[in-house]
């Protein structure tokens, strides 16, 4: 539901996804899947060919989301554990799970910005406190955009990911505001959960979807086409405001 956007004096602070909304994030993985490839082929060439076997990595990442039930969110040690399953499976030294994650998550971090993201960083953190808040395992620092955030939130650390709202107020308090204070921007408006109400109501709080490659200032004027706009109601809150991940 594409309603009017939030008058700016009410934001206060923004909130930002990173994959697809920063970066496009589909070429940064098959680069890292390239790297541990690369590293595999020098170092256990009987994991890379289990790689190799699209019916294998499917098996493979079933059990490792199975293995890792009580942290859904964590996609670092599901790589781990499907690397350290080829190893096994292959009779590889299995210790060598360690330094080939450490390949694929270095490349996983190297990423290549939409045209307009860093004009877009440096004009937003100039007028606004920045939060990065993702599903996924990018490090802004690693990645070399620390400067720009106060703080950072990933789902795998807090144990919730979007659309829960916890990590919305999580952030928020990281930020110490209030969530209705906080515009978070993001490429996908699937997780918005919460129901759009007027902005009148007090517990209300806005989220921009941004297309993604369209991130620059100007498209975050209501009026852009790149741009759909929703308030979203803050439920009653019942959860404690930190979350064990």
């Amino acid at each position: 539901m594409n309603i009017p956007a939030p008058h700016p004096s009410l934001i206060r602070a923004i909130s930002l996804d990173l994959d697809d909304t920063l970066w496009p994030i589909g070429p940064i993985m098959a680069r890292a899947e390239q790297a541990l490839h690369q590293w595999l082929d020098a170092h256990a060439p009987g994991a890379l060919a289990l790689y190799r076997q699209p019916e294998w990595v499917q098996q493979a990442r079933s059990q490792a989301v199975s293995a890792m039930a009580d942290k859904p969110h964590d996609f670092s040690a599901m790589r781990r554990s499907m690397i350290g399953q080829a190893l096994a499976q292959a009779g590889e030294q299995t210790d060598l799970a360690t330094p080939a994650f450490e390949v694929f998550y270095a490349a996983r971090q190297q990423v290549t910005l939409f045209d307009d993201a860093l004009e877009t960083l440096d004009f937003l953190a100039q007028r606004f406190p920045l939060a990065a808040l993702t599903n996924g395992n990018a490090d802004v620092q690693r990645v070399g955009l620390g400067a720009f955030f106060r703080c950072a939130v990933s789902a795998h650390e807090m144990g919730i990911a979007k659309p829960d709202p916890r990590i919305f107020w999580h952030t928020a308090e990281r930020l110490n505001l209030a969530p209705e204070a906080v515009l978070h921007v993001g490429d996908d408006a699937a997780w918005i959960s919460w129901a759009p109400v007027p902005r009148a109501c007090p517990a209300s709080g806005s989220t921009a979807r941004v297309h993604p490659g369209c991130m620059m200032a100007r498209h975050l004027g209501p009026s852009h086409p790149c741009v759909s706009w929703s308030t979203t109601s803050r439920p009653e809150r019942t959860a404690p405001s930190k979350v064990a991940g």
